[in-house]
């Protein structure tokens, strides 16, 4: 499949058909088997997704990941949808449906909720190698799969940071104040 690009403001490159891109990653994943490989039938799966202070079109990869673990053995009844806030505001409900978009809210229905870095059911899964606090959402605790949809930006103490956002994004508060506090999990000061 031929790529289009279109050159933005800074000559970087614009993705012209973000679906088509979507479903080119979808199949041709880097680093990682495909999700109709790690998707088994009885899993229990959770979508993690950033929050509307990010521009991800995560109304568009929702359904095409959601098609593929259908495809895979499992129905949307065994999979809930993750808004991972980290420390950001709760978004309510109508804000996830925006992010989610129509076809995955009405998918995934009650099982479309936010991260409370708060709440007091969030689970202690241990420490790092560094001794950091690993406490997360129960559901994401309890999962057999999980899979991170987000945009690797910039970020200003931490570099690229989409890899940890999806993993902080579903921390307790005082796991994510842990984290920040030792340099983003280096083990020194930050």
């Amino acid at each position: 499949m031929e790529r289009h690009f279109e050159s933005g403001p800074l000559f970087c490159p614009r993705v012209v058909n973000p679906l088509d891109e979507i479903r080119r990653a979808l199949d041709q994943p880097i680093g990682s088997p495909g999700i109709e490989n790690m998707a088994r039938p009885g899993m229990e799966v959770v979508l993690l997704f950033d929050d509307l202070q990010r521009p991800t079109p995560v109304h568009l990869a929702l359904p095409e990941i959601m098609d593929r673990l259908n495809h895979a053995g499992i129905p949307d009844e065994r999979i809930t949808g993750i808004c991972a806030v980290g420390t950001h505001p709760i978004p309510t409900y109508e804000q996830l449906q925006k992010k989610a978009g129509q076809a995955a809210s009405s998918r995934l229905r009650d099982r479309l909720l936010p991260h409370d870095p708060h709440a007091s059911d969030n689970v202690v899964v241990g420490r790092t190698t560094r001794g950091t606090l690993v406490e997360v959402n129960p559901r994401v605790a309890s999962a057999d799969l999980i899979i991170g949809v987000g945009e690797c930006m910039p970020h200003p103490t931490a570099g690229l940071e989409e890899e940890a956002r999806s993993c902080t994004g579903v921390c307790s508060y005082r796991s994510v104040a842990d984290h920040h506090s030792t340099g983003f999990g280096t083990g020194t000061p930050g």
